[in-house]
């Protein structure tokens, strides 16, 4: 009885450990499990708190837009005020897509003029009406 016991105690050890080779070697399964544990609180929406809430809604490379990330954006939230800092490609997006209350936004700062800061000047206005 305890031999046969060892032997199943073994033999789920070798399938756990090809198990765990196997996933470390995979790019996708790799890459799937870590959008999944990133993605898993995106689809709630910004509470306001009683405190401040900084969001980092671009982060983007100047030369380049990757789909997934948008460009220069910094959005900064307080039960009183809401300001968005920089609105490069995609921030608008990103904003709407985490929820923060663009209804609200009161003011747009623009630390310079180049196009990777301002692109989303107009998604901006038209959506905090």
């Amino acid at each position: 009885m305890f031999k046969s016991l060892m032997m199943l105690v073994a033999g789920l050890l070798v399938i756990g450990l090809v198990l765990m080779t196997a996933v470390s070697r995979s790019e996708t399964l790799q890459g799937k499990l870590v959008y999944r544990a990133a993605t898993a609180g995106m689809s709630q929406r910004f509470e306001v708190t009683d405190g401040l809430t900084v969001m980092m809604c671009g982060t983007a490379s100047s030369l380049g837009n990757n789909p997934d990330r948008a460009q220069a954006c910094v959005a900064v939230l307080t039960p009183e005020h809401f300001v968005v800092i920089d609105s490069g490609s995609g921030s608008a997006g990103r904003l709407v897509t985490a929820g923060m209350p663009l209804d609200r936004l009161q003011a747009v700062f623009l630390t310079h003029f180049h196009s990777d800061h301002i692109t989303s000047l107009p998604d901006l206005n038209l959506n905090s009406w």
